[in-house]
């Protein structure tokens, strides 16, 4: 049987990504990218707009759906 990247073809050729260099920065003033300098705040959250609660005692089979906005 053929392996997975034999059968893919020519269709998947972009999707091709290569780290070149990895280092670790000691100061926060060596970032360069903008997209990342935001990510370097202090007490940075990520915003959760799906949560499912587990409630303890409820049943496992309900008869609604949950709802997971908030």
């Amino acid at each position: 049987m053929p392996s997975a990247s034999s059968r893919s073809g020519p269709a998947n050729a972009d999707k091709i990504t290569q780290i070149l260099k990895v280092i670790e920065l000691e100061k926060t003033d060596d970032v360069k990218r903008p997209y990342i300098k935001q990510l370097l705040t202090k007490n940075l959250k990520f915003p959760l707009p799906h949560r499912v609660s587990k409630a303890a005692g409820t049943k496992l089979f309900t008869s609604k759906r949950p709802s997971t906005f908030y």
